[in-house]
């Protein structure tokens, strides 16, 4: 064998009496020096390294991005509060009242206090279907028999004279109207009408108290005895806002 003939692959054969040396592997072209090289860590620990990545990269820290989560959050329930925050305050109509039992309501009364136009009522305490008072039309309804639904803004108006507003399904028995109808014509302070939508066959209504009280009693065709004590009670009363107020002269004409 030759004295400089290879002995192992990238390894010659110094000349007698000199050591050998190691040939390095030189990095392939374009390729960059390990040193420069971002090396993501051992295995148990690459999760955590990508978070701190991506944070690094957004300029936000943990605290920082609970802060904003916690501020939408808060920010989109005061939007939703804004919007349905009225009708919260409002929970709809008093319907859940007995049959047969009269119910009072405090009104914050304003004397004279008229509006023209449409009122709504939903949106005045108490929310009573029909009202019992409050704001209303400068003109009442003449007092009598109607087979038609009057403006309730006009029949508040009524209430205010002290009259009292006898309200009925449309869909009442015809015998029970009739009925209805004789009871109506034994008082000159009687404003009777049908209603859509109340929430019992028959509903009276007054407004009393000198303006501070609303009345309303609630009851089936045939209870005839507790409609009459109500009208007896609230019919012309001293008590109404506008006692003695006129039940005539006013608009509306009613069939009889």
């Amino acid at each position: 064998m030759s004295q400089q003939q290879t002995t192992k692959k990238g390894q010659k054969d110094a000349a007698p009496g000199q050591p050998i040396k190691k040939v390095q592997p030189q990095p392939s072209s374009g390729s960059a020096p390990k040193s420069q090289l971002k090396q993501a860590p051992a295995t148990r620990n690459a999760s955590a390294w990508r978070a701190n990545v991506k944070l690094a990269s957004s300029g936000m820290s943990t605290p920082m991005l609970i802060g904003l989560v916690v501020g939408g959050i808060l920010i989109l329930g005061l939007i939703v509060l804004t919007v349905i925050g009225p009708s919260l305050g409002n929970n709809g109509p008093d319907t859940n009242v007995a049959l047969g039992v009269e119910k009072t309501y405090s009104i914050n009364y304003v004397s004279n206090n008229h509006k023209d136009g449409t009122i709504d009522y939903s949106a005045i305490s108490p929310y009573v279907i029909p009202p019992v008072g409050g704001v209303h039309n400068p003109y009442w309804y003449n007092c009598g028999i109607y087979n038609q639904p009057i403006p309730t803004e006009n029949g508040v108006h009524d209430l205010e004279h002290g009259a009292v507003w006898i309200t009925y399904q449309p869909n009442l028995d015809a015998n029970a109207l009739t009925t209805l109808q004789g009871i109506a014509r034994s008082n000159q302070k009687i404003l009777l009408s049908p209603y859509p939508g109340i929430a019992a066959p028959i509903i009276a209504s007054a407004w009393g108290g000198a303006g501070k009280t609303g009345y309303q009693i609630r009851i089936n065709a045939g209870d005839w005895t507790t409609l009459q004590a109500f009208i007896t009670k609230h019919a012309g009363a001293s008590d109404a806002p506008e006692a003695g107020g006129a039940c005539t002269g006013g608009k509306g004409t009613p069939i009889q």
